[in-house]
């Protein structure tokens, strides 16, 4: 549709040329002025008489004025010259030195003798370079610009055409032309005036300019096409075709006078500059079009030189004046007339290869390049005529998008029988797709209906394990205590070695107990590896005598060595011992007779970095070698061991915390035995400050503990084993005595089952953490019990309890518990408490710096009757007065902090002002410390 637009208004544009050279026809030839006068009595109107001929010229003159009075007598200096003529070519005025160029300044007359009887009558002003003035007896009738004898008094105007009209009935007209020229490189008249009837001078005029239009109207939808059609389309040519036609259409707008006409604003200087920049633009983009369309037939050299010349003149045209660029306008024709050539000589080479297009193409660039030769020598006066050069660019045009909409017809059609291959195959896939998708979705089904299964095996086996644990640990709990209350009653010799079996028996099934959960967590990565500071050489030596003593009591000899070792170390001592303890289980039950030897070697790879080697070995029987390789793997056993106690999950432990730790375990036989090997990278701290490390600590004497404990013997175990230390307990069977208990009883601690018959601990203890009085919500909570997995703890840690002790209970721990949520009493290497002198020089400057604080706190709430702070401030010096020896002041705190437990209770602040004076003397009576 837009290729049928642009030819049908291509013939349009044709045929209006046509018509424009007939109607130049009309036109008389020869001159028609003879020195200075131009006898028109005798003209015919109907045709249009060019004033050609001998002019009066008065060099370096600007008097129009005066020159066209008719009445005024001219005399010399004048010459007479033929015009038209340009100033540049000779025979007008010549420069001092005998030359001529375009600039300067001079008066044009010629005297007009009209046939009677006339009607109206016109003249055409062609192009004046590059102002002139109009004066017809005596009077100016019009100007382009303002003439001027000095290049900074001129305005340039150049307008393609004016139009003047004489009076009627005027038989002889004096007509004196003023033109001067700063500002072009060429000056003058290069066409002759017109004379004839306005409608025979408009007719040619409106000829032009519906040509012109057409061409105009032509390259714009051209431009429209190109821009529609490359934005489907991934060709870098449409793009450089848009680009093309938009510069022909800004030529021909400065040619044609229409941008002129539409922007009047515009100065001549810019319009001459945008034209030239329109000539030295289409010539490279031309050639990276032809690059696309026939790749390989152009030179890189040829393109360089072509782009270099285009913008050395698109410089010139911009930086320059007027009349400097234009001087190189006869070599730019003659770049121009030399890169068409090289573009047909290029097409012939496409046609000679039989590139698709080519043929059809080299019409239209032999029509182009006719059209650039005519205006080339139009430009330089070799002819006369009109520009062509734009229509010959749009049939050049044309007959690109010929060539550019076969190709794209062509390539739709390989695009066609490739979509249908395409959807051929894409069917294909898509029943391939489909059946891997049903696969797919049935692998998907069976792996989330295994995930579910394994989720569920894992929350039973979770379950169960907890079972176990609650089941058998709370018996054992009372038999070890039972136990451990029987051995300090001095038992007989007998009854020791008795109660030392059962201890020993449940220890055995404790640890079983203790392996199975481990190697659980273990599976599961909930296992956490402390960071901690620990002292190296004293536990290597506190096991190797450990290990000593348990030889000794099953008759095997014991020896050990160490390197010299860092002493301070960042690292699990724990888990360290934990796993060298499962080894020595194993060496110690397979060794019957003959020795241990256990070796500690370090080696230092990089600045405080460790690589410490533990060694143990035994003189036992050895392993067999098809069982070496699998006594790390869980339930594995050596032969001849089903009657040894044991799971066979010691070793498995022992590679899993190797590996959590960033260590290695090995395990081989040697002469005489077998040898386990245990490698550890620690980092040395002997550098950074150590602190003291209380190795002992027993909780303050007089707590207030409410033990929540459903099973009788359990209960009657921990009030014998916490009675030595003076603690008053009460006793709450279930959760709801205990609730009643914590509402109407201050308490320093609760020890609480978690499992009860009423209510769980959980519950209890997310009651006494959110409860509104916040005394009772500050009190501490020790979970003792026999559920202790990972899950359990974490529900544990949700309610706000910090400190598990397992069932069944050892002493230490629970002790160890009470000291630090209550304070601790401490305990000297002999294990004896230490007296009150020391714990004083311990611990008091610290105390007093509490004290302090406290005082400041107290006296401000005095001061505002803030009962919260008062209570708060009281919580916090009896926990720790008593210890430090100051009872009076803990009592007084206590009966403060009682008191204010109600927050509705009219509070007497009297006692609390006692507290002050007594927290008062205190401070006084340790000034000096």
């Amino acid at each position: 549709y837009f290729v049928s637009i642009f030819f049908l208004c291509t013939v349009f544009a044709v045929g209006y040329l046509y018509s424009t050279s007939k109607s130049a026809l009309s036109v008389v030839n020869g001159p028609v002025v003879h020195n200075g006068k131009a006898d028109l009595r005798l003209w015919a109107l109907q045709d249009v008489l060019p004033l050609n001929g001998e002019w009066q010229v008065f060099c370096n003159i600007l008097d129009g004025r005066n020159l066209s009075r008719p009445t005024v007598s001219i005399q010399p200096p004048y010459k007479i010259v033929n015009m038209p003529r340009l100033w540049n070519y000779g025979g007008t005025c010549p420069n001092r030195d005998g030359t001529f160029s375009g600039m300067g300044r001079a008066t044009y007359r010629v005297v007009l003798y009209l046939p009677a009887h006339t009607p109206i009558i016109s003249l055409q002003i062609p192009q004046i370079l590059s102002a002139s003035a109009i004066w017809i007896d005596g009077y100016k009738i019009a100007n382009a610009g303002h003439v001027a004898a000095q290049p900074q008094d001129e305005i340039a105007k150049t307008p393609l055409t004016q139009f003047i009209t004489l009076e009627p009935e005027q038989h002889i007209v004096t007509l004196a032309v003023e033109v001067s020229n700063h500002f072009h490189f060429e000056g003058g008249m290069s066409a002759p005036i017109l004379i004839g009837t306005r409608d025979n001078l408009e007719k040619s005029r409106e000829y032009r300019l519906v040509f012109d239009t057409g061409v105009f109207a032509a390259l714009l939808i051209l431009a429209f096409y190109i821009a529609a059609f490359g934005l489907t389309t991934q060709s870098s040519g449409w793009g450089w075709l848009l680009v093309l036609v938009i510069s022909l259409s800004v030529r021909l707008g400065c040619t044609s006078g229409v941008f002129a006409q539409m922007f009047p604003s515009l100065s001549t200087s810019v319009l001459f500059r945008i034209e030239y920049l329109s000539i030295y633009v289409p010539w490279p983009i031309y050639f990276r079009l032809l690059a696309v369309m026939f790749p390989g037939h152009l030179h890189r050299l040829a393109g360089n030189l072509i782009t270099a010349f285009a913008i050395s003149g698109c410089l010139l045209s911009i930086s320059t004046p007027v009349y400097i660029f234009t001087q190189f306008r006869d070599a730019t024709v003659l770049f121009l007339i030399i890169s068409a050539f090289y573009y047909v000589w290029c097409v012939s080479v496409a046609i000679y290869n039989r590139e698709y297009g080519a043929d059809v193409l080299g019409i239209g660039v032999v029509i182009f390049l006719f059209c650039v030769l005519h205006d080339g020598l139009m430009y330089s006066h070799w002819l006369s005529g009109i520009d062509v050069a734009p229509l010959g660019g749009l049939l050049l045009l044309l007959f690109h998008i010929i060539v550019l909409g076969q190709r794209f017809v062509k390539t739709l059609h390989k695009v066609k029988v490739l979509s249908s291959s395409l959807a051929a195959l894409n069917n294909s896939l898509e029943g391939q797709v489909e059946e891997r998708t049903y696969q797919l979705e049935q692998t998907i089904t069976e792996l989330h209906r295994a995930k579910e299964l394994a989720e569920k095996e894992a929350v039973n086996k979770d379950r169960f394990l907890a079972h176990l644990s609650h089941e058998v640990r709370t018996p054992l709990n009372a038999i070890f205590g039972m136990t451990t209350l029987l051995l300090r009653d001095n038992p007989s010799e007998e009854q020791r070695r008795r109660l030392d079996l059962m201890k020993f028996s449940g220890a055995g099934l404790v640890r079983l107990l203790d392996d199975i959960l481990e190697m659980s967590r273990l599976e599961a990565g909930r296992v956490k590896i402390a960071q901690k500071p620990f002292d190296l050489s004293l536990l290597c030596q506190k096991f190797a005598d450990l290990m000593a003593e348990r030889c000794h009591q099953v008759g095997l000899a014991f020896t050990y060595t160490f390197d010299v070792l860092p002493s301070l170390v960042m690292g699990d001592p724990d888990r360290i011992q934990q796993l060298l303890g499962n080894v020595t289980d194993n060496a110690i039950k397979f060794t019957k007779n003959g020795s241990i030897r256990f070796v500690v070697r370090a080696t230092m790879h990089a600045s405080q970095e460790w690589s410490v080697v533990f060694e143990l070995t035994n003189s036992g029987p050895g392993i067999p070698p098809p069982v070496l390789g699998m006594l790390f793997q869980e339930f594995v056993r050596g032969p001849e061991t089903d009657i040894l106690p044991g799971s066979g999950l010691g070793l498995a432990i022992v590679k899993r915390l190797a590996t959590a730790m960033g260590g290695q375990v090995s395990l081989d036989n040697i002469a005489g035995g077998s040898r386990f090997t245990f490698t550890l990278p620690v980092r040395d701290l002997e550098s950074e400050p150590v602190t003291h490390i209380v190795e002992k600590s027993l909780p303050r004497l007089g707590l207030r503990i409410l033990l929540v404990e459903d099973t009788p013997e359990n209960r009657l175990v921990m009030q014998d084993m916490l009675a030595t230390f003076e603690m008053h307990i009460t006793i709450a069977e279930s959760g709801q005595k205990a609730r009643e208990l914590i509402e109407n009883t201050y308490f320093d601690v609760m020890l609480l089952d978690m499992v009860l018959p009423d209510i769980s601990g959980e519950e209890i203890a997310h009651y006494v953490t959110n409860h509104f009085n916040t005394t009772i919500a500050s009190m501490p909570i020790i979970a003792v019990t026999a559920n202790v997995i990972e899950s359990d703890i974490l529900r544990y840690h949700a309610v706000g309890i910090e400190h598990i002790v397992a069932k069944p209970v050892v002493l230490d721990e629970l002790l160890k518990a009470i000291s630090e949520v209550c304070g601790t009493a401490l305990v000297n290497q002999g294990g004896s408490v230490v007296q009150e002198a020391d714990l004083i020089a311990a611990g008091l400057p610290i105390f007093l710096q509490a004290c302090q604080e406290c005082h400041n706190a107290l006296y401000m709430a005095l001061e505002t009757t803030d009962y919260d702070c008062i209570r708060r401030v009281a919580h916090r010096i009896r926990g720790s007065a008593r210890t430090y020896g100051y009872e009076a002041l803990g009592q007084l705190a206590t009966i403060v902090e009682d008191g204010l437990r109600e927050p509705s209770t009219i509070y007497d602040l009297s006692e609390a002002k006692c507290l002050l004076s007594e927290l008062d003397r205190t401070l006084r009576q340790n000034e000096t410390l």
